[in-house]
C-alpha cells in the first residue's frame, strides 16, 4: 500500500495492490476483505472510509478472449532475463528475473543470490 496524501496534507488516500486471485471476487467482497485488513493495521476507524473504489486490471478482456495484457507474473524468469549481455558485463537482476517465486521477495533473494554467486565467479 502506498500513502497516497498529497502535500497540503488536505487529501488523503491509499493506493494499494491485490494478490491476482482478488479478481475472483465481486467488488463488494474485495472492499470488506480490504477494509478488514486496514482494520487490522489502522483501526477500525478505517471501516468507514469517505470512498472507496478499485479496478480489475484483467477484467473482461480476459474472459471474452481478447486479451491484450499478460496476468501477473506471466513473464518472470523468463530465460532470457537469465543471461549476460555486452560480453556478460550487463545482468538483469530482481524478483521479477528469479526462475522461483518470482515477483515476490523470496524471488528477489534467490536473483540476489545469484547474482552474487555471478559476480564471485569473476
Amino acid at each position: 500500500m502506498y500513502d497516497h496524501t498529497n502535500f497540503e496534507e488536505t487529501k488523503y488516500g491509499f493506493t494499494g495492490f491485490l494478490n491476482s486471485g482478488a479478481s475472483a471476487y465481486t467488488q463488494n467482497i474485495r472492499e470488506e476483505l480490504v477494509l478488514q485488513q486496514l482494520s487490522q493495521l489502522l483501526g477500525n476507524d478505517s471501516l468507514h472510509p469517505l470512498k472507496y473504489t478499485d479496478k480489475v486490471w484483467i477484467g473482461e478482456n480476459i474472459f471474452t478472449g481478447t486479451q491484450n495484457i499478460q496476468r501477473p507474473h506471466q513473464n518472470n524468469g523468463h530465460p532470457l532475463l537469465q543471461n549476460g549481455y555486452m560480453n556478460n558485463k550487463l545482468y538483469f537482476s530482481g524478483t521479477e528475473t528469479s526462475t522461483v517465486f518470482a515477483g515476490y521477495m523470496e524471488g528477489a533473494i534467490c536473483a540476489a543470490i545469484k547474482m552474487a554467486e555471478i559476480i564471485k565467479s569473476y
